[in-house]
């Protein structure tokens, strides 16, 4: 928990990113160590729990996110940092060349690349579930709207009451289109990070070869093909 005191939690608002399962903490459950295990809250009448790597503490509330959505965010921020890592090793390698401590910290950066890689894939695999959520959700509500419309020709429902549970399924659609366009920029955005950081190491790597055949003796006009 990040905050020195997570009971100033109990009281405070709480709701998803788009605005739905609004309500207010009421307790917090901790684990046998004392570390916070899940937040619960009420919701018109309903208390429910929503675990602690769900939710982001921010502006005095608490913000729900997806599991998947907080696991991408914590990537994103460990690739910023690779990134000014592996910047700062090609400004290293201009300045000193290719020495043994060049040669080291590039293993030490490429080593955590590789785990970011793993770590990644299955990131990856639990956005790619939640874009599929998304949609089957997505189109269970579009098809209200055909049934709503059959109510409504079957004179079952008068025309105000059809245009409130439109506008009500709509809006929920347009959440759901928001958090589907999130999903598909921090996909996006990983990959793209991911691949621009490959290009750097390939290309030090590259260097580093070179270099390496230098010193060993290759690369004179006298080494036959």
């Amino acid at each position: 928990m990040s905050s020195p005191n997570p009971f100033s939690l109990i009281g405070k608002p709480i709701a998803d990113k788009y605005g739905r399962f609004k309500g207010r903490i009421i307790a917090l459950e901790f684990d046998h160590g004392g570390n916070v295990k899940n937040i619960i809250y009420e919701n018109g009448g309903v208390i429910l729990f929503k675990p602690l790597d769900s939710v982001v503490v921010k502006d005095g509330g608490v913000i729900i996110y997806s599991k998947e959505m907080i696991g991408a965010q914590k990537l994103f921020e460990r690739l910023s940092f690779l990134k000014l890592q592996v910047d700062a090793l090609g400004k290293l390698r201009e300045l000193s060349g290719v020495n043994n401590v060049y040669n080291e910290l590039y293993e030490n950066v490429s080593k955590e690349y590789e785990n970011i890689i793993r770590e990644f894939n299955q990131i990856k695999k639990g956005l790619e579930k939640r874009k599929e959520a998304i949609h089957k959700r997505k189109n269970r509500l579009e098809s209200l709207h055909y049934w709503l419309g059959v109510a409504r020709e079957a004179n079952a429902i008068d025309n105000k009451v059809y245009l409130d549970s439109y506008e009500t399924i709509d809006r929920e659609i347009v959440k759901l289109n928001n958090e589907l366009e999130e999903v598909e920029y921090a996909i996006f955005t990983l990959d793209s990070k991911l691949n621009e950081i490959e290009e750097l190491l390939k290309k030090f790597s590259d260097v580093e070869g070179e270099n390496i055949y230098l010193e060993e003796g290759g690369g004179g006009s006298d080494v036959e093909a």
